[in-house]
């Protein structure tokens, strides 16, 4: 069975330091993820931590790509998870990766949503189904 989506976690090790202390650093690194991939932005935020280290998230139509930065341990771990083109996620996990220079990166691949025998389909009455202001 196909999966519903393809979510690529990496643990980036030995980093360049200036580039986990930022947000506005994580943010141009995950846009020119999603551009060089083909991927659709909805947005882009971030928020900043003391004394430094950042998480940043770009919220995709497809799903979401994300940095979680320790500068004082030069780690970085991302995440890419999309139900589109499986290989628009794997480019934007490379552009990371290769930006954000590691010395050593733990790679995962994890198939999501193969086992939809345990999905229930249900009817969603209108005051449960949740809406964006």
């Amino acid at each position: 069975m196909k999966a519903l989506g393809i979510h690529i976690v990496g643990d980036l090790y030995e980093c360049e330091e200036s580039l986990l202390l930022k947000g506005e650093t994580g943010e141009k690194l995950l846009n020119m993820a999603v551009a060089l991939s083909g991927l659709n932005k909805i947005f882009t935020t971030s928020q900043d931590f003391e004394p430094g280290g950042y998480t940043a998230i770009v919220v995709l139509s497809e799903s979401h790509i994300s940095i979680h930065t320790w500068p004082e341990l030069r780690a970085a771990l991302i995440d890419v998870f999309t139900c589109g083109d499986e290989q628009q996620a794997f480019v934007a996990f490379d552009v990371l990766v290769d930006n954000l220079k590691p010395r050593r990166v733990e790679k995962k691949v994890l198939q999501r949503g193969t086992e939809r025998k345990n999905f229930r389909q249900r009817e969603v009455s209108d005051s449960q189904k949740i809406v964006a202001p």
